[in-house]
């Protein structure tokens, strides 16, 4: 270590000796709870200053260059002192503190450059041939020593985190050991070494990567989002399938490869980041025929709640009833439908007190296709309700026969007269009552209800009037 100071080992041995006073007392007796008090020798002093009434101040390093940098962990052999008692005997690589009468108390006190790194613990390797030792910080937020123990073991360590400032103004942090005699009891302690962990605010970090391929082959998946919990980071597979995470502090993270248009194998996968990069997390793809998209208010807020009602279409334009399905949108807006097979379908969404744009979509479905939808909040007149199963492919195929879909404004309109069908879907308790009275009356019995229609509809029809109409 650099040469001592005198002052400083004249006002270490003095504040030292004070030290001892405060806790053994003038009885030499231990006083209590010795093991975690904050001793206060330099009241009043300013320290900044280095102005101590009667004592000299602590180690005034201010004028000396700050360490640039420091390693996480410094160890100093015993002898390593900043300054030691004149009676600490360095042997070898060690510090002997032997007590005597002449000389109750002995010390090593030694100095960590910080370089701006935070100290963690401060801890000794010691061995006790007789008698018992303390630790001792340099708090410069006290302006005192902190006096720790005692210890009678091979091993101690302490914090060095606040509520304490051991970060001196020249960027030091001062540590060491006591042996005192206690009741005409000498110590005699070996100080083997002594150790600072301290954190450069540097978190070290790792790479986590992976390859998705397609099942079954070598093909590589482009564009497959990756996401990492926690932390929701999201990476993309590139043109030859890899992605990697390449900033990732060690912890247990989950993987999660996201897709409308594939199954993957694993679905997840667990990972713990310690102290290397992670690679080899793969995953397969299976491409999901699926129809999928979402409704969103404004294009931005997800809708939940709306029933999606998908139909398929015949060649001839009119509605196959076997395969309809529906579907409703999540939290995040979101529906789909899986076990797509290639042909024509109508998908229309509906939930009550919304209008959709668009409010029916044809397409042809030959792979995994996106249908997104924008929903708007309206008032409904309180004679019009909404019926989440109706319009798509009962009230089109049969009512529209009358109620021509090539008509425009109040020509299209069911009861009440001011509700348009391209607004609300049609759908009424009063057009409810006017056709259960109509085929009541026989102006519109279920057997007739227009070419084309099946069985199927028909008593659909019949069961929603009857307020039994099923939920597929």
């Amino acid at each position: 270590m650099g040469e001592t100071q005198p002052a400083a080992r004249t006002f270490l041995m003095i504040l030292l000796g004070v030290v001892l006073l405060e806790v053994f007392g003038c009885t030499g007796q231990p006083r209590q709870d010795e093991s975690a008090r904050q001793l206060t020798p330099l009241q009043n002093a300013g320290l900044e200053a280095g102005i101590a009434t009667g004592l000299p101040p602590l180690p005034d390093d201010a004028g000396r260059p700050r360490a640039v940098s420091a390693e996480v962990e410094q160890t100093l052999l015993g002898s390593d002192t900043f300054i030691m008692s004149d009676f600490a005997d360095p042997v070898g690589d060690t510090l002997v503190l032997q007590t005597s009468p002449p000389a109750p108390l002995q010390f090593g006190i030694y100095e960590f450059p910080l370089g701006g790194n935070t100290p963690l613990n401060f801890s000794v390797d010691v061995e006790v041939t007789t008698g018992q030792y303390w630790l001792v910080l340099a708090d410069f937020n006290a302006g005192a020593w902190q006096v720790l123990g005692p210890y009678s073991g091979p091993a101690a360590d302490v914090q060095t985190t606040p509520p304490g400032n051991y970060d001196s103004p020249g960027g030091n942090l001062y540590a060491g050991v006591i042996a005192a005699r206690l009741d005409d009891a000498d110590s005699n302690v070996t100080i083997n070494s002594v150790t600072l962990t301290s954190d450069d605010g540097v978190v070290v970090t790792f790479a986590v990567s992976g390859t998705i391929t397609e099942e079954g082959t070598v093909n590589p998946l482009e564009g497959i989002n990756v996401q990492l919990n926690p932390g929701e980071l999201i990476e993309q597979t590139n043109a030859a399938g890899e992605y990697e995470f390449s900033a990732v502090e060690p912890g247990d993270y989950t993987l999660i490869p996201m897709s409308a248009s594939y199954l993957f194998v694993p679905p997840t996968r667990d990972v713990t980041v310690a102290d290397a990069d992670v690679t080899g997390q793969d995953f397969s793809g299976t491409e999901r025929e699926l129809l999928y998209g979402e409704v969103l208010e404004s294009g931005v807020t997800p809708v939940e709640g709306v029933s999606m009602h998908l139909v398929a279409l015949n060649e001839n334009g009119s509605i196959n009833l076997a395969g309809y399905r529906m579907a409703t949108t999540d939290a995040a807006g979101s529906y789909e439908f899986e076990g797509m097979v290639p042909g024509d379908y109508r998908l229309v969404p509906q939930l009550n007190g919304w209008v959709f744009s668009p409010n029916i979509v044809e397409f042809t479905y030959s792979g995994s296709t996106p249908q997104g939808f924008t929903g708007t909040e309206v008032s409904l007149p309180e004679t019009v309700t909404y019926d989440d199963h109706i319009r798509p492919w009962l009230l089109e195929p049969i009512c529209m026969q009358c109620h021509d879909s090539a008509k425009s404004g109040v020509e299209r309109n069911f009861a009440p007269a001011t509700v348009n069908w391209d607004t609300y879907g049609g759908t009424s308790e009063l057009f409810k009552a006017s056709a259960n009275l109509r085929i009541k009356a026989g102006t519109m019995p279920p057997a007739t209800l227009g070419f084309g229609t099946t069985q199927f509809q028909k008593d659909l029809y019949q069961a929603w009037l009857d307020d039994g109409f099923p939920e597929n």
